[in-house]
């Protein structure tokens, strides 16, 4: 496939897309030039195709002003080798007048470890950004100590079990302050997440788990969930357990 080509179609979708460049999937779909073409070949992600082309990769359709600022936080850690400091980020603003402000990204994260899981999750759903995902992936606790934290967590304390969309699908997890833990997982999904209902519980975990097993046949990747109807109807009936 020809480098030319490539650019000249990346250009051309973009300009009937209103001057914004297409993610990887549709512009496969419009053009038919496949992600093998030129992965590896002439560019080792999309978005050095997409700059090349004279478009800013983070001009990606469907994208709000947080995930813009996650991505420059992105771009940032890779940058550096690292998680971005808080000065690092005040210094980087001086240079790019781009770059959001270092309150602006921080004041949506509740700890510098839900700002990470934030960044984290973002890289892992752009394949743009794999090789971040390795910087910060080492930031975070493992599962098994946060699994800990959390178990002991819920013998002490009350907690909700909580039900989310994003799109058609449904998450059910548990926490302690359901609402919080739902704005920092919009901000994880390029679509955002509404929260639909929640099961105040003396038992967060084992509520969860029921739940978990009682949609277990329904279940995608982690706690997500291809929920019908009358399953939501069923988790929504439910005030305390």
């Amino acid at each position: 496939m020809d480098k030319d080509h490539i650019l000249n179609e990346i250009r051309r979708t973009a300009l009937a897309n209103g001057g914004q460049a297409l993610g990887r999937k549709r512009f496969l779909t419009e053009t038919g030039i496949k992600e093998s073409d030129w992965l590896g070949k002439i560019w080792p992600r999309w978005s050095e195709a997409v700059e090349e082309a004279g478009f800013s990769p983070l001009a990606l359709q469907g994208k709000n002003d947080r995930t813009l600022a996650i991505a420059k936080v992105a771009e940032l850690a890779r940058k550096l080798g690292h998680f971005p400091t808080a000065p690092e980020m005040r210094m980087e603003k001086r240079r790019d007048s781009y770059f959001p402000h270092e309150k602006t990204i921080t004041s949506s994260a509740g700890s510098k470890d839900e700002l990470v899981a934030e960044v984290l999750a973002f890289c892992q759903s752009t394949p743009e950004f794999e090789d971040v995902q390795k910087i910060l992936a080492t930031m975070l606790p493992t599962r098994k100590n946060r699994e800990d934290v959390e178990t002991a967590d819920a013998k002490t304390r009350d907690g909700y079990v909580y039900l989310l969309r994003a799109g058609k699908r449904y998450k059910i997890g548990y926490a302690v302050a359901p609402l919080s833990r739902a704005m920092v997982i919009s901000n994880m999904t390029p679509d955002g997440a509404d929260r639909l209902h929640e099961i105040r519980t003396d038992d967060p975990r084992g509520i969860e788990a029921y739940w978990h097993k009682r949609f277990a046949d329904k279940r995608g990747n982690g706690e997500w969930f291809a929920l019908t109807v009358a399953d939501v109807a069923a988790f929504k009936r439910r005030k305390f357990m």
